[in-house]
This record gives structure tokens, sequence and C-alpha cells, in this order.
């Protein structure tokens, strides 16, 4: 009995695209440190997740990103949580499920929105233009 395997198609890879040839990090080094040494290095990347790439923008001469302050991330996390009820409210309103929707509560409600979300790129030292 022959089956017939034409038809069949391979599943997607998941994840992201593959970088180009050229844009592919293939090479290692590895450099040993002292536990102070390491500890300026993490002060200096924000945290530990950020030091090869840290090092790698030094090394290159790239301009180096700011770290962003725990306290930020946590603000501008909270904020996230807000701005996603303001927009089930928004959402509910569109669809008709909440009452009384003057033109003025809509106003209300984008302009926070926009506010929240120019604060929560300020908190991360990045341009908002909302």
């Amino acid at each position: 009995m022959s089956e017939d395997y034409t038809e069949y198609k391979a599943k997607p890879k998941r994840g992201p695209k593959p970088k180009p040839e050229s844009e592919q990090r293939k090479r290692r080094v590895s450099v040993y440190l002292t536990d102070a040494e390491y500890a300026y290095l993490q002060e200096r990347a924000g945290s530990p997740e950020r030091v090869p790439a840290w090092l790698r923008d030094a090394g290159m001469k790239r301009k180096q990103q700011e770290s962003i302050p725990e306290l930020n991330r946590e603000a501008w996390a909270h904020l996230g949580k807000l701005t996603g009820g303001l927009n089930s409210v928004a959402k509910a309103a569109r669809e008709g499920q909440v009452l009384e929707w003057t033109l003025n509560d809509r106003e209300l409600v984008e302009g926070l929105l926009r506010q929240i979300k120019g604060l929560r790129a300020q908190l991360i030292g990045v341009d908002y233009e909302g």
C-alpha cells in the first residue's frame, strides 16, 4: 500500500526569523574577571542580563544605552496595567457596553491614554510623540 506524502507540509518554525548570515554572531570571546570587575560591569550595564550587550557596544565604541532604574521599570509596568484597563473601558464603550458614554468621556480617556503612554516612554528614556 503506497501513501502519498506530496501534500505534507512542515509546520513553520516558531520564533523570530533568522538574521542574515552577515548579522549572525558566531564568534565568542571569553574573559575572566574578578568579582569586583564583574560587579562594576553589572553596575555600568544596569543588570546582569545587559552585560554582554554593554561590553559589545563599549568595545565597538557605539553609544551606550542608558540603564533604566528599577523604580522606573516598576512604574512602567504598573502604568501598563492602567493603560490596559483604560483600553478595556474604551473598547466596552465602543461596543455599547457602557450606558452613558459622552464625547467628553471619550476625549478624557483618550487624553489619559496619551499622557500615560508619554509618561511610560519618559520612564525608560524613549521619545514619544502622541
